[in-house]
């Protein structure tokens, strides 16, 4: 089984959860070391995208970059790529809990230029401003316009925005 962290994942059973799939079989079909991840949510609206990726309190320490990193690095990689080939349309929000209860922080990624990333950073938070985001999200996204979700006017009551640019690929 490839769940790094089977006693918090029993723990914390998503929403309809039916079951585990085995990916052991298929581990020999990758070169080097690739092995499958998983997204812990996924909100799709007129067009725009917004991908949840949750970590347990005790672990997560930051925004996903630097020495106290909590996504591994092949799952940076695919939401990174996700948000590249998205441009504008997809989000990332990384929360740091599980549960309305526990959520202690959370960060989006947002599109800034090919192979790179805004971070609008809000912790300490809680679940209440993690559901004011969204709820303001799904209502930018609810307009149907192209372009940025979430303005950065908008985000300002709630966020702070990290100062420079994440570059994801060089």
């Amino acid at each position: 089984m490839t769940i790094k962290f089977p006693d918090t994942f029993a723990r914390s059973e998503p929403a309809k959860f039916d079951g585990v799939f085995d990916w052991d079989f298929l581990k020999s079909c990758w070169p080097g070391k690739i092995e499958p991840t998983d997204i812990d949510g996924v909100v799709e609206r007129k067009g725009h995208v917004l991908i949840f990726e949750t970590k347990d309190v005790n672990r997560a320490k930051s925004n996903g970059f630097g020495k106290n990193e909590i996504i591994a690095t092949g799952q940076k990689i695919l939401l990174a790529r996700l948000i590249d080939i998205g441009r504008r349309r997809i989000t990332v929000c990384l929360i740091r809990g599980k549960t309305n209860a526990t959520i202690n922080g959370f960060w989006l990624w947002r599109y800034a230029k090919p192979g790179s990333c805004y971070i609008w950073s809000a912790a300490p938070a809680t679940g209440t401003h993690l559901w004011n985001v969204c709820n303001q999200w799904a209502l930018h996204a609810d307009t149907g316009k192209a372009g940025l979700i979430l303005p950065d006017a908008m985000l300002n009551q709630y966020m702070r925005k990290q100062s420079g640019v994440r570059t994801f690929f060089r």
